[in-house]
């Protein structure tokens, strides 16, 4: 019969303001907050109602209950990283016209990370209306589902909505077939790669292998063709099922820390799989003379450290001019260089030589003067035809920082007595140059005398002994009774 259906029953007034009471550990504060926002809102809205009604309304009266909401998502499925659309439709059938109502949303990936949040809002919506709001967002690959978490808001109350977007997904991997491998131009690269999908029945993909060197941020070399990937298994290729992959010797110079990087693209060009492979080496073969510095270099140094190491050159059949030097120096991240040793041809052809640096007081305005890479180059006629550096190092360069700790010399004497003393001497640091001791006799009117000047050796812990030397006659005043020594 119309009019017998009743809403469960809510609580009251009085229960609703104990709740929030007991809730929020007998704050009053908060309680009063929130009678004070309710006041507000329905003071607004004639419809809102924290408590959700009065007990037994009719269902006739809620004519809200007509709302339907509903997250629609396409009927295809998408590869992840391609962009994806669905939609929320709100379908009015309540009999009258409903008005403010909005669409609050989160998308999360399958790792609950949050990918997009935002509010729509609809400003009414007539009796028999059907609202649609569509929504796209751009998907990430090696992701395999997204969540959608909406509410619908309206006179105070929110309906929860959920649902799940699953993708077709590809994942590839990559390996190269060594460790090490030279650049000729002849011997192609060696690999091995799988490939995995969710996609219900074969697909054909292009396959595109590039040969990526980090240090340059260059492609050396690509190769693309068209590979059959088959539905819940492993496909595996490798090098001979792709056109061969040659790299050029005068691509790079040296060696070279590369990485294959592989790309799976559809029909449309779009990428929907991508992988890298763990670091190898490639040598490009360089003609002429070449230099090779071998030193075992530690990360940090301090003044007075010793660096040693050979240099070798290596002709390659081309000959080297007579006025060749072989210079190595160590240059700064901030531009300066100190020449360490140069060599001239006679040593060096004859096989490698070798070099000890003791690292000496160096000019520091800023701390990139203490950093920086010992260099070799290899010039002629004023030209460098072959250089090489190292890894880069640090210098710490730490001020010498000298006291006297202690001092002792007799308590009595006179105008031309012969006095000695003792004195101990601490330093931080037994690098740097030597500290100059000075000793005075000073007079009460500032009459000083010097008598002694000599260098003492950086060691960390100096007791010295001085004297013994004669206590000089004052020039002014001739009645003092105390003179200071002062060292």
């Amino acid at each position: 019969m119309f009019g017998s259906e009743y809403v469960e029953p809510r609580t009251t007034g009085a229960d609703f303001q104990l709740e929030v009471y007991a809730k929020s550990d007998s704050n009053m504060v908060v309680l009063m907050k929130k009678l004070a926002e309710v006041t507000r809102e329905c003071s607004s809205n004639w419809l809102y109602d924290p408590i959700e009604g009065t007990p037994h309304l009719p269902t006739w009266l809620c004519w809200w209950k007509g709302l339907e909401p509903e997250i629609i998502t396409d009927a295809e499925r998408v590869f992840a990283g391609q962009d994806v659309l669905f939609s929320v439709l709100i379908k009015n059938s309540t009999g009258r016209q409903i008005e403010n109502i909005t669409i609050s949303y989160t998308i999360e990936d399958s790792e609950r990370n949050a990918v997009e949040s935002n509010v729509l809002t609809i400003p009414s919506i007539e009796n028999g209306e059907i609202q649609v709001s569509e929504i796209s967002f751009q998907t990430k690959k090696n992701i395999t589902a997204y969540n959608i978490i909406a509410e619908i808001g309206f006179v105070g109350r929110v309906i929860n909505l959920t649902s799940t977007i699953n993708m077709y997904w590809m994942k590839a991997t990559i390996k190269p077939g060594t460790t090490t491998q030279f650049a000729d131009g002849k011997t192609p690269v060696l690999f091995y790669g799988q490939i995995e999908t969710n996609y219900p029945e074969e697909a054909a993909v292009q396959c595109q292998v590039n040969i990526f060197a980090p240090t340059i941020e260059r492609v050396l070399v690509t190769s693309q063709d068209v590979l059959h990937v088959e539905s819940g298994e492993v496909t595996e290729f490798d090098q001979t099922e792709m056109p061969p992959i040659l790299v050029p010797s005068d691509a790079s110079n040296g060696v070279e820390r590369c990485i294959l990087q592989l790309r799976l693209l559809n029909q449309d060009g779009t990428e929907i799989a991508e992988a890298m492979s763990k670091p190898f080496y490639i040598g490009f073969v360089k003609r002429g003379p070449q230099v090779i510095l071998s030193t075992d270099l530690k990360t940090g140094y301090k003044l007075g450290d010793l660096i040693s190491g050979d240099i070798l050159v290596s002709n390659l059949g081309k000959r080297v001019a007579s006025d060749a030097k072989l210079s190595l120096e160590f240059k700064s991240d901030s531009g300066r260089t100190y020449l360490i040793e140069e060599f001239l041809k006679d040593e060096f052809m004859t096989g490698s030589v070798s070099f000890n640096w003791k690292i000496p007081t160096m000019s520091v305005e800023s701390s990139s003067d203490r950093v920086g890479i010992l260099k070799v180059f290899l010039k002629e006629k004023g030209q460098v035809v072959a250089s090489t550096e190292s890894e880069r190092l640090r210098i710490e360069q730490v001020a010498a920082r000298v006291n006297i700790d202690s001092l002792r010399v007799p308590q009595h004497s006179h105008i031309g007595g012969r006095i000695s003393g003792w004195l101990r001497i601490r330093r931080n640091t037994e690098t740097g140059d030597p500290a100059i001791l000075k000793v005075s006799f000073v007079y009460p009117d500032g009459d000083e005398h010097q008598v002694l000047s000599q260098p003492v050796k950086q060691s960390k812990n100096l007791s010295l002994a001085f004297g013994p030397i004669a206590i000089p006659a004052p020039r002014v005043t001739a009645n003092h009774r105390m003179v200071t020594l002062v060292a």
